[in-house]
């Protein structure tokens, strides 16, 4: 009996380890809202940032003013809210440029699809959410110049200029 025991605690230990170093991560929804999720490919907006994405998706579905909520990295340079590099689910406790893989690529995606927009949609508007003011236009010409990209991303390749 204390045999059983033993190996019964043994058994529960073992799980609360394999618990503790794999992480399980379950995603659910109900079957009557399948038709929500959407999925979209691109070519064009291949290998870009999540929100990037979603506003080529914006756009080339027809919507004509668009405002930007959540891009506090593009809107002030704050990388404080990125999902660290490990695991995607959690955050470091300090964000730089070198740490967090984000700030300049972004960037330098988000100037390339302005710069799309600019050409093929000129007439989108385009929004930051300010939180006092109500909203701020994005320039193109403010944002370029703000983000100073030395190497250009290429749209519909994945990747940058330099690595063509």
């Amino acid at each position: 009996m204390l045999l059983l025991l033993f190996l019964l605690l043994l058994f529960l230990l073992i799980l609360v380890l394999i618990k503790h170093l794999i992480k399980f991560h379950q995603i659910g929804y109900s079957y009557s809202h399948v038709s929500n999720i959407v999925i979209y490919t691109n070519e064009l907006l291949k290998n870009t940032f999540a929100g990037i994405y979603a506003l080529g998706y914006a756009v080339h579905h027809g919507h004509k003013e668009i405002c930007l909520l959540g891009y506090d990295s593009l809107q002030f340079g704050d990388l404080q809210n990125i999902y660290g590099p490990d695991d995607c689910y959690t955050y470091n406790t300090v964000y730089t440029e070198e740490n967090s893989g984000v700030g300049r690529p972004q960037q330098a995606q988000f100037v390339a699809l302005l710069e799309h927009i600019n050409k093929e949609y000129p007439d989108v508007e385009l929004f930051f959410k300010n939180p006092i003011d109500g909203f701020d236009v994005i320039d193109y010409t403010d944002i370029v110049s703000r983000f100073n990209i030395d190497d250009k991303w290429i749209l519909g390749t994945a990747c940058f200029e330099s690595e063509l």
